[in-house]
């Protein structure tokens, strides 16, 4: 078996474990604040908040700032990304974080550790991810 699906395979049995706290309600990661995610409402915020938790968090940490426990399990020289990072957030179209998080890395000239979520998640979800990561780096494309 490839290092890549056995990566991914630990994510996701990671992710569902931490499923549980998320559907608890514990509190994790950054607040969403008020009057951000003005292009959806407050609740497809918040689901987007625990999917990333269950589905982001192991590599790109829970605060998003790319230190998730198995960030370091990625390879020598493969990083997950910062979502806090607003410099390098802002560059990038909203469309362009939906097509990564949809296709993963690999498709989108990214590192394959990034696996593709479009047959995990809605696209509904991903627009959601998209607006709590703009959440996460408080910013949006210049």
């Amino acid at each position: 078996m490839s290092r890549n699906i056995i990566l991914f395979l630990f994510a996701m049995s990671a992710s569902y474990f931490m499923a549980g706290e998320a559907v608890a309600g514990a509190k994790w990661g950054a607040a969403v604040p008020e009057g951000a995610g003005k292009s959806v409402n407050a609740a497809v915020l918040k689901r987007a908040k625990d999917n990333y938790k269950v589905h982001c968090s192991t590599c790109h940490g829970v605060n998003g700032d790319g230190n998730g426990e198995l960030a370091e399990s990625l390879g020598e020289g493969v990083k997950p990304r910062n979502h806090t990072d607003a410099k390098i957030m802002s560059a990038r179209k909203d469309e362009q974080i939906a097509d990564v998080i949809t296709n993963g890395g690999e498709a989108m000239g990214f590192n394959s550790a990034m696996p593709p979520f479009g047959t995990v998640l809605s696209g509904e979800e991903i627009k959601g991810l998209v607006e709590y990561i703009r959440v996460l780096c408080k910013c949006r494309h210049e």
